[in-house]
This record gives C-alpha cells, structure tokens and sequence, in this order.
C-alpha cells in the first residue's frame, strides 16, 4: 500500500500522520511531503488513518494487492466552545490527613503490642565538616557507611533536607 495523506481544507500535503492496517501493529507515519509505504504479508482489509487534530479515518482495502490510496484528512465539524480546568476540592495529602487524625484514638502505638514502618532519609554532610576528596577515594561506593559512621562514632549532627 502506498499513497499520499493531504489536509482536506488547504489541500497542503500532512506529516507524521499515522497509517497502519486495522486491528493490527503493522504501521507506519506519512513522509513530509505526505506520503507514505506500508509493506507487511500480515494485511488486513482496511486502512487506519489518524493524526491529533484530524478526524479518525477507516479506508477498506483489497488484501494481497498493491494500491495506491490517496486521503484527505478533514477536521472534526464539533469544537469545544471553552475548555474549564477546576483544582480539587481537597488535596489528595489533606485527604489522607484527615484520616490519620481520625484513625488516630484507634492506632496510638502505646496500646498497641508491636508496630512497624518504613522510613526514608535523606542525609545531607556539608563539605565543611569532611574532606571529600579523601571520602570519595576511601568510600567511593560506601556513602551510607560513612554517614553512619558519622552519626554513631564521631556522633556529629546530621542535617535532614527535605526535597
């Protein structure tokens, strides 16, 4: 199959207009000028034509014969007279929130027996305190350990930030 994809009001010819066989993932987009070639020995009998902004064209084709198709793609002749985008009532996080307090007479950790959670911090050691240059030789791969080894042996302040 080949032929050329052209815009139904000016006649100019589209690019990357997607052509492919229906109900299938054989496909191929137009050329600049319009045109395109579709090969495959999996045809089925129609043509898909489509490209944001154009209506969605099915053309039917004959299986296992060379054609050349030619289409005009036109507009939709419905137009949205005015697009409205609102924010949420609540913000997911307040939601979530709301519940935590609400849930909270029934999870207080000291009438529970055991409890447990995952956390995620992230350390922050300003150059100041460490050469790095000696850090990045020494531990290249071992940035945790040394911020432990931070925190526990030389029991220097680590800063959390928040990103």
């Amino acid at each position: 199959m080949e032929g050329k994809v052209t815009d139904g009001e000016s006649g100019e010819p589209l690019a990357f207009v997607t052509v492919r066989f229906l109900d299938s993932k054989i496909g191929t987009l137009t050329d600049t000028l319009g045109n395109f070639l579709l090969e495959s020995y999996y045809a089925t009998d129609s043509l898909v034509f489509s490209s944001p902004g154009f209506v969605r064209q099915v053309k039917f084709v004959e299986k296992d014969v060379e054609q050349v198709i030619n289409i005009t793609m036109v507009y939709p002749t419905s137009e949205l007279a005015e697009v409205v985008i609102r924010p949420p009532d609540e913000f997911p996080s307040t939601i979530l929130h709301k519940k935590v307090i609400a849930n909270k007479p029934i999870n207080d950790k000291e009438k529970l027996e055991s409890y447990q959670y995952e956390v995620y911090n992230k350390v922050h050691v300003p150059k100041k305190l460490v050469n790095l240059n000696i850090f990045y030789t020494a531990y290249s791969s071992r940035f945790y350990y040394f911020c432990f080894f931070l925190w526990i042996i030389l029991k220097i302040k680590v800063r959390y930030v928040f990103t």
